[in-house]
């Protein structure tokens, strides 16, 4: 009955006499690949003394060859439909009897314009039969008032984006070849409100803009990476202070950008949290990213576009913005962190300004909120005074700064979402963006004051993407 590789290593376990050797130089094209004649050393665990049905069981493979002669495969971590998986065939007991896929969609959502994606934590289950069949999965519309396009239909946690409001049911499918499972969705988009505030907060502090490597803090750099380095975890913390949203606020969207000092391109698999923490605590050894409690909500961003040199952002963080301002003991003021954890290969990342490069380029998060109308109650029979009303400004927008797409990417940046608001202010805007902090440009003419460190080399071996 095997036990977990965080007990000991592969290496220091005694291993069978049954063995299977390869040797050879062959094409491997995308999909599946077999190493078979495995049965006598299946035969040979079975056989021993306390194995039972439902033990565990674990196979060690030793690299024989010449240096990096080796092959990459999908891990658990990327896909687990896609992770590794031991077939065997058997005579005497029982005939494994094939169940359909165990499918479950997730919680109904809402969101409101103008943000127009959300995640689907879709979830989907499978006993491996009928022996040799591959798990499909796919995501549907079934209603709705317009199209909705999804990042990844083919997998259980995607992207969906709307366009118009409404109620949209959305299907979740799996099938193993021979039965089919499905579970649904029900997404309702609010309306854009009449009017909204636009709340622009930057990084105010050397250590609000840090990297976790391991367990080990990075911080005082004139550059933050979001990404992966080589060690796991690779995380990003980002601490923004003075976070002016009263409590009740509704988010209708939410994004962060950062500034990019030179052109990068590279594939970056980011997966950006929220802190549950209603006045986040400042980053030190003690209090990682890492070791703080995140949202449920989650925005996932895997994409290989070009990051031109100037502002890029990361757009769809609304429910994560919400959830957090939505914990008790939030107050107008407050500090809120974001975490960004990188979920791709080795160095696989990108290099933004850190506050210590240039405050005015430090990393931004901005906020669209408004406040829903009041409920003014029944008169009564008593003489009142007049209901105080809040009156919600607008704040003209400015202009945004070029897209880091959360969706399906495409060779080129797309634009950035405009926050129109369709209201003009009836008084002096209550929130007014910080003149110190220069509106971002699309492509900024200031550049960094001090070099920018140069990209670490991309090591001479590194994973390619299954």
């Amino acid at each position: 009955n095997s036990q977990p590789f965080t007990a000991s290593m592969p290496g220091s376990r005694p291993r069978t006499l049954a063995s299977v050797s390869y040797s050879a130089n062959v094409y491997n094209p995308t999909g599946w690949v077999n190493f078979s004649g495995l049965a006598g050393i299946v035969q040979e665990i079975v056989n021993q003394p306390g194995w039972t049905s439902g033990n565990s069981l674990s196979l060690i493979i030793d690299g024989l060859g010449g240096d990096w002669a080796r092959k990459f495969y999908v891990a658990y971590e990327l896909n687990p439909l896609q992770a590794a998986r031991l077939v065997i065939r058997y005579e005497g007991g029982f005939e494994p009897v094939n169940q359909a896929p165990l499918v479950n969609a997730g919680a109904d959502q809402s969101l409101t314009l103008p943000q127009t994606t959300i995640l689907l934590n879709g979830v989907v289950t499978d006993d491996n039969l009928p022996l040799g069949s591959v798990l499909s999965v796919s995501w549907t519309q079934v209603s709705g008032p317009a199209p909705v396009g999804f990042s990844s239909a083919n997998q259980p946690a995607t992207l969906a984006t709307f366009s118009a409001p409404g109620v949209y049911e959305l299907r979740l499918s799996a099938s193993d070849g021979a039965l089919v499972s499905t579970d649904s969705v029900v997404i309702t988009v609010n309306p854009q409100p009449a009017s909204y505030t636009t709340l622009l907060v930057p990084i105010s502090a050397a250590s609000d803009d840090v990297n976790q490597e391991g367990s080990l803090l990075v911080d005082g750099g004139l550059a933050v990476f979001v990404g992966r380095s080589n060690a796991v975890p690779s995380l990003t913390g980002l601490r923004f202070n003075a976070v002016n949203l009263p409590p009740g606020a509704v988010i209708a969207d939410a994004w962060l950008s950062f500034y990019n000092p030179a052109d990068q391109w590279i594939t970056v698999d980011i997966e950006i949290a929220g802190e549950m923490n209603a006045n986040s605590l400042p980053f030190d050894s003690v209090n990682l990213p890492g070791n703080r409690a995140r949202t449920s909500a989650r925005v996932i961003s895997a994409n290989n576009v070009l990051s031109p040199m100037g502002w890029v952002q990361y757009n769809g963080l609304a429910g994560i913005v919400q959830e957090v301002i939505n914990l008790p003991g939030w107050a107008a003021g407050n500090s809120l962190s974001l975490i960004i954890e990188g979920r791709g290969a080795d160095w696989a990342r990108k290099l933004f300004a850190a506050y210590e490069a240039d405050p005015a380029l430090a990393p931004q998060l901005v906020i669209a909120w408004y406040l829903p109308e009041p409920t003014l109650a029944e008169p009564t029979t008593e003489t009142a005074s007049a209901p105080i009303v809040e009156v919600i400004t607008t704040v003209e927008p400015t202009s945004v700064p070029t897209e880091e797409p959360a969706v399906e990417p495409t060779q080129e940046p797309t634009a950035a979402p405009s926050v129109e608001p369709t209201a003009e202010p009836t008084a002096a805007p209550t929130e007014v963006l910080p003149t110190s902090t220069p509106e971002p440009p699309a492509v900024p003419t200031e550049v960094l004051p001090t070099p920018m460190p140069e990209l670490p080399p991309t090591p001479t071996e590194v994973p390619a993407s299954p």
